[in-house]
């Protein structure tokens, strides 16, 4: 208004520069309002993170991670791959011409149907690395593969190896083992 008085400026200027001073008043306004808004979202997310614990549900070593530094970690997708710290599970090849020496107690053939039963109670499974002087490691077979690898002609076993028993916790997964499989 004073510029007016003065002269120093037209009324259609005077209302432009007006109007543009209360856009930008609003806009300032509106940037507060939404700095505020993420700051809150900030202290929010910060806290639900300090709060927030990613835990196994048995005891295990990670193996392998398939999360890196500041990526977006969502329920349900795998971040690691674990392995159990109680026990060392070994697949094993059974082959198929050592099926025809597993006998039963009365020195009969063990009936194909019968056998993933009959392998489960064998005495233990004796274990140890080939061409080496090393332990010995015995467990027990506790799957029997569905169906016969055709290619190789085996059978594939699951020995579980319990790392608690004493000199267990040598066998780490990967190692490659001779597997004594007592058959009858």
């Amino acid at each position: 208004a004073l510029l007016l008085k003065r002269k120093a400026t037209d009324q259609g200027t005077l209302d432009t520069v007006t109007k543009l001073y209360w856009d930008r008043s609003q806009r300032l306004e509106s940037l507060q309002q939404a700095l505020e808004t993420t700051t809150m979202q900030r202290r929010m997310s910060a806290l639900k993170l300090s709060k927030t614990r990613i835990r196994a549900p048995f005891d295990a070593r990670i193996v392998g991670g398939s999360v890196t530094k500041g990526a977006y970690v969502a329920p349900g997708r795998p971040i690691a791959v674990l392995e159990s710290t109680k026990a060392v599970e070994i697949p094993v090849s059974f082959p198929l011409s050592e099926l025809q020496r597993i006998v039963d107690t009365q020195d009969k053939p063990v009936d194909l149907a019968a056998l993933p039963q009959y392998l489960q109670r064998l005495p233990p499974v004796e274990l140890s690395q080939p061409h080496r002087r090393s332990p010995k490691w015995y467990g027990r077979v506790t799957r029997v593969g569905a169906r016969i690898d055709l290619k190789t002609r085996t059978l594939p076993l699951w020995v579980e190896v319990d790392t608690a028993a004493g000199g267990a916790a040598t066998l780490l997964p990967g190692v490659f083992c001779k597997v004594r499989i007592p058959t009858g």
